[in-house]
């Protein structure tokens, strides 16, 4: 584990934004049984499991990345907590670009992105460049393509467990903290269990 401020170059992180509208966060109800469990990704590849968690009395918001491989274990995990008032959907955005961010300075070639907003799943498929969020969806996009071409999805939030403790955590933070190879000691039992269920 290692804290940080600001790492590597600075093109990927926080934009000044004006506080956002309060908005619904649709978690969806369009979803599958496959959606309700963390799967682990195909040999070779590396999924990032993102989640924001919002803080509007303080005024900031908690973003938690997971980076497993094939096998369950993690590669990379981030909690970091970001200052500005912004509604769950604008934070979910920032997950996800933080979340991709993260992997492209640590190395970690992530292919599949899961989140449990159905909402920005949306966005990201129908994108407007002049919707309010577009300057982050741009970053986002960006990302994806150079993780050749990677994919995005929604999961339940029972499937996104891990990421969204690591969120909650976050809050409590005064710097980011990033892992490498190894499991944050909050999640451990979580990232324990599914493995243990998509081992049976």
């Amino acid at each position: 584990m290692y804290m940080g401020g600001r790492r590597g170059g600075g093109g990927w992180w926080l934009f000044e934004f004006q506080q956002a509208q309060q908005l619904d966060d649709s978690k969806g109800s369009d979803v599958y049984d496959k959606n309700e469990k963390w799967h682990p990704p195909e040999l070779g590849v590396l999924k990032l499991n993102v989640d924001a968690a919002v803080n509007l009395g303080e005024g900031t918001i908690g973003v938690g990345a997971v980076i497993r491989d094939y096998k369950g274990d993690v590669m990379g995990a981030m909690a970091k907590r970001i200052k500005g008032s912004f509604d769950p959907y604008i934070a979910e955005c920032f997950a996800i670009r933080e979340g991709l961010a993260f992997a492209k300075e640590s190395f970690l070639h992530v292919r599949m992105v899961e989140t449990d907003s159905l909402r920005v799943v949306n966005a990201l498929g129908r994108y407007d460049k002049y919707a309010e969020e577009s300057l982050i969806l741009d970053d986002v996009k960006c990302l994806l393509l150079e993780a050749d071409d990677g994919s995005y999805m929604f999961i339940l939030r029972n499937g996104n467990r891990a990421s969204h403790t690591l969120a909650r955590f976050a809050l409590s933070l005064s710097s980011p903290l990033y892992w490498l190879e190894e499991s944050p000691g909050c999640i451990s039992h979580i990232v324990a269990s599914e493995l243990l269920v998509t081992n049976l």
